[in-house]
């Protein structure tokens, strides 16, 4: 894909997520959640992982919905763009979370604790994310 048709679907993308933060609308969930995604991994680049937690779970919500959203892109290159970004933020987060267990039960952490017990059920659900969206774009 040409990178003047990606800093284009980049603008889009930025334009929307200020205009829908929370939107009710299955559709227009669909087209945030790339953004939601983004947004997780600037928060937990350094950021309070208790907000993390919330971005991610919001994200994990509609991520469903971008697997449809990115059928209905009519460009492939597109299509793959997004399908890509979205797997490799998700990546991101699960990584993230992984070493953050790690951490806490290397600090003595209980890991029944609820905050232990929290991050990991949030890796799990950023798993199935993970594979739902892989499954719904396989040869998109």
């Amino acid at each position: 894909m040409h990178p003047a048709h990606m800093d284009k679907t980049s603008q889009n993308l930025d334009k929307t997520s200020m205009n829908l933060a929370f939107p009710h609308n299955p559709d227009d969930r669909a087209r945030v959640s790339l953004l939601l995604l983004e947004a997780i991994a600037r928060v937990l680049s350094g950021k309070g992982a208790e907000k993390a937690r919330q971005i991610v779970a919001d994200a994990i919500g509609v991520a469903g919905g971008t697997a449809e959203n990115i059928r209905r892109e009519r460009h492939k290159g597109v299509r793959v763009a997004i399908a890509r970004k979205i797997d490799r933020a998700l990546l991101r987060q699960i990584s993230r979370i992984q070493a953050e267990l790690v951490a806490a039960d290397e600090s003595g952490v209980d890991a029944g604790s609820p905050d232990a017990l929290a991050s990991a059920r949030l890796l799990v659900e950023a798993q199935a994310a993970r594979a739902q969206i892989a499954r719904d774009t396989r040869g998109v």
